[in-house]
């Protein structure tokens, strides 16, 4: 299976970034988003990484003096043929015999929009939601006594383990906030909603990961905003996760609108705001997912019967039979056989859902 790149993005350059030209080489700095599929099938996922020169990073100094570069590019001089043929060399690079396999090997040199993704499954035992992890990461321990830099870490074992949502559970809870070394609020609310309106892109990202994370209702609107108005589909991709995470039932209308987008449908970035939907109350969103199945594509049909699963109580009747409806017409149309297992379970659990 080959990796190919099937359309290429960079918001904050102005115009088409294949014919920009830099006026100085600390312009160079800006999210570059791929949408990657294979060469036999339609559409692809989002896979982003970060253009730089060493000159635009001692220029924006909210870097530090010290970071980590998983998921940068740094070129010494700007030439759009030589930074695609890069990537291409790459991408070459991480050709597998699955797609899992070779999402695998492109998240070494991109940030794939479903890294780290926790499928959300329902509690034989009581009406709590757990969440597990979709890839694990190799060396993490649980550790019972942690220093306050590594609430990130504790959060996302604390996930993993299938432990209860931070804000109800007081040991992970109380890490965020914790005052830095050099007296900075490095994990408080305010401090990630400052970064919302931050003038370099590259925090929005930041500050949408770290919103969710908190679970803070208050960040509800400001990642709103930024599913709405942010031109980097990573970034919108982020605040939807971020509203899925803080059980955001109120974002329900604006992930559908994300959904219906067609301009999202025809780039494939709508996948991320239906995975969304998963935590939320989405009963009056049933003929909006049962739609999204009919595009076929790998990653949103999954998506999409995640929703279907993680369905609890009863369903408008209207609603339910004009969805049922529109997953046997796809049934009926679509010649894949894993297309058919899917659209089998949607199915399958809407039939068994009650309607009032």
């Amino acid at each position: 299976m080959k990796p190919i790149i099937k359309q290429y993005d960079a918001t904050d350059v102005p115009g088409d970034v294949a014919q920009w030209t830099p006026a100085r080489l600390e312009e160079v700095y800006f999210p570059l988003t791929l949408t990657i599929g294979e060469e036999t099938t339609p559409g692809g996922d989002l896979f982003s990484i970060m253009i730089a020169t060493p000159e635009a990073i001692r220029a924006h100094a909210t870097l530090g003096p010290c970071f980590f570069a998983r998921h940068w590019l740094i070129v010494r001089e700007y030439r759009w043929e030589r930074i695609m043929a890069v990537i291409q060399e790459r991408l070459a690079a991480c050709e597998a015999e699955t797609w899992d396999a070779m999402v695998l090997r492109l998240a070494r040199s991109f940030h794939w929009e479903f890294e780290d993704y926790q499928e959300c499954q329902w509690s034989d035992d009581d009406d709590e939601r757990h969440f597990w992890s979709w890839w694990q990461r190799d060396g993490k321990q649980e550790r019972s006594d942690l220093a306050a830099d590594d609430w990130e870490d504790a959060l996302d074992q604390w996930y993993r383990a299938g432990q209860p949502r931070p804000d109800e559970s007081r040991p992970i809870a109380s890490m965020a906030g914790h005052a830095t070394d050099d007296g900075h609020k490095a994990n408080t609310f305010e401090h990630w909603a400052e970064l919302v309106a931050h003038a370099d892109p590259a925090q929005h990202l930041t500050a949408a990961h770290h919103l969710g994370a908190l679970g803070d209702q208050r960040a509800v609107p400001l990642l709103l905003s930024l599913l709405q108005t942010a031109p980097s589909p990573v970034v919108r991709n982020a605040a939807a996760i971020g509203l899925r995470d803080l059980g955001a039932h109120a974002a329900v209308p604006a992930l559908l609108a994300y959904i219906r987008d067609p301009a999202h449908k025809r780039a494939c970035q709508h996948g991320t705001a239906i995975y969304a939907l998963t935590t939320l109350d989405a009963r009056t969103a049933m003929v909006d997912v049962a739609q999204v199945m009919g595009d076929g594509n790998y990653e949103c049909m999954h998506m999409a019967v995640m929703v279907f699963e993680s369905l609890a109580g009863p369903l408008n009747l209207q609603e339910k039979t004009a969805a049922l409806q529109l997953l046997t017409t796809w049934r009926a149309t679509l010649p894949e056989e894993w297309q058919h297992e899917l659209l089998d379970r949607s199915i399958a659990r809407l039939e068994a859902v009650d309607a009032g």
